[in-house]
């Protein structure tokens, strides 16, 4: 079985591709393992528009050895299962987006090149087997396009391709929405005391003219009947 896993990969990514291809076609064509292949990313929209700006890293994810895949030393430790390869949803395979988690929590190294004006990324002087394609730095005013995943070679319906050609489609960023501002309410003023010499107890202003007026009354009779008892003596 494993043996076979190998070829059976490659007519997995053929289904992906929407390519018609019979699996006994590919188990009589054997791989031919002193070569070498490349990976050419080409980002373009899908109305064709070529995406320059951002970079893209290939990961070697697993190599192709007797018919068979197996992971690199960098990926030994992965749980992901490679016949998982073209289970994903909505044209995602499943195996890819694990593989991208797995890389970025162990810190693996991969090979980084810039996209070029073309909107174009070669990897070149590939061994054969399983490559991991992620992209880290967008094109200004695009989203990362989704991980994906390309064997080396891999089956057109006709033989086997060693240099090997991807068409990503990546989206347009989608605006930043900043949400409105809550108003403030203001806080109503702290009234201030109108006079520094009473304090604000309640106590009015009227009585006050009167407590003066009282107050010399008793002054000036107590002078006078003072000034009696001198005179009187």
């Amino acid at each position: 079985m494993r043996k076979k896993l190998f070829v059976c990969i490659i007519c997995a990514m053929m289904l992906m591709l929407s390519i018609p291809v019979r699996a006994d076609e590919i188990q009589n064509r054997q791989p031919d393992y002193s070569r070498n292949g490349s990976i050419t990313v080409d980002i373009h929209t899908s109305e064709g528009t070529r995406v320059p700006g951002g970079t893209l890293t290939a990961y070697e994810v697993a190599s192709a050895v007797d018919n068979e895949f197996r992971y690199t030393e960098a990926f030994s430790g992965c749980p992901v299962s490679l016949s998982k390869i073209g289970t994903g949803k909505n044209g995602e395979p499943e195996l890819s987006r694990e593989l991208a988690a797995f890389a970025a929590n162990k810190g693996i190294a991969g090979k980084t090149v810039a996209i070029d004006g073309n909107g174009r990324a070669v990897f070149p002087d590939l061994e054969l087997g399983l490559y991991l394609i992620v992209q880290n730095t967008p094109a200004k005013g695009y989203q990362v396009i989704a991980p994906f995943s390309v064997t080396v070679p891999i089956w057109d319906g006709k033989e086997l391709l060693y240099d090997v050609y991807a068409n990503p489609k990546p989206e347009t960023a989608k605006p930043v929405v900043t949400p409105p501002l809550t108003p403030v309410t203001p806080v109503p003023p702290v009234p201030v005391n109108p006079s520094p010499l009473l304090p604000q107890t309640g106590q009015l202003w009227w009585p006050v003219p009167l407590l003066i007026a009282a107050g010399a009354v008793l002054l000036f009779s107590g002078l006078r009947a003072e000034r009696r008892r001198k005179q009187a003596g």
